[in-house]
């Protein structure tokens, strides 16, 4: 059998989650414990498998912990604790991992158009100065583009933040947490901030083109942040006191 911790946000609980099932299905033990988030995105049943609860193995996720998918393991109950934002396990697991959730992204893409996230307001005291990215990496970005309108999903529409954006005129839509997910999911250009909300939503998504910060958390000892796909670019942080 195979469990895993399940914390943070619904971004990071779907690598928990995701990582678990990829784990579990490979070797051919029985998922323990669902995902716990809410109805964002709902999971399909996974494949049955083997249940061994005797001598309980717990893998942490350590900077030298190893690809875990590349381990041995034996007839024993392995519980994952960590966060598992390593794009190594994701991106050769694509198809396999679209298959783990019921909802799917459209296939006819807003090719007209472009989408950015921008997280900032929990990421403004994140660490020491924050660790909201610098906004000339979103407009880096958009330099290389040719759209009609620019849309922003973010958790903070009146910030001031926003100012550097303002000769695109830009259009922000926010609503739910699982009517932004999917909205993101709908351009073929899509615009990641550091965030594991964008991540999965670039990630699930049928987009063309999908730009991504170089650089996830300032001054991160803890949590190993390992997700470059698509088009990498360069980013700093803005400074906040």
């Amino acid at each position: 059998m195979v469990t895993f911790d399940s914390g943070g946000r619904f971004g990071n609980q779907l690598f928990q989650y995701s990582l678990a099932r990829l784990l579990a299905e490979q070797i051919g033990f029985e998922l323990g414990q669902q995902g716990e988030w809410n109805d964002t995105i709902t999971a399909t049943p996974p494949k049955p498998g083997k249940r061994y609860t005797n001598d309980t193995v717990t893998i942490v996720e350590r900077f030298d912990t190893g690809n875990i998918l590349e381990r041995k393991y034996e007839k024993k109950h392995y519980h994952l604790r960590g966060y598992w934002q390593e794009a190594h396990y994701y991106l050769p697991n694509r198809d396999k991992i679209l298959g783990f959730f019921n909802e799917k992204a459209t296939a006819q893409t807003d090719k007209d158009n472009i989408v950015m996230h921008v997280r900032l307001d929990d990421y403004k005291e994140f660490g020491k100065g924050g660790t909201v990215l610098n906004p000339c990496y979103y407009t880096d970005c958009l330099e290389y583009e040719i759209f009609d309108e620019l849309f922003i999903i973010t958790d903070a529409p009146n910030d001031d933040y926003f100012n550097a954006f303002e000769k695109y005129n830009p259009i922000f839509n926010y609503g739910t947490e699982k009517q932004d997910f999917w909205f993101l999911t709908q351009f073929d250009r899509i615009i990641c901030g550091n965030s594991c909300f964008s991540w999965w939503a670039a990630f699930l998504s049928n987009a063309n083109k999908i730009y991504m910060p170089e650089c996830w958390i300032r001054n991160s000892n803890d949590i190993k942040h390992d997700l470059p796909f698509g088009v990498v670019m360069k980013a700093g942080f803005v400074d906040y006191v």
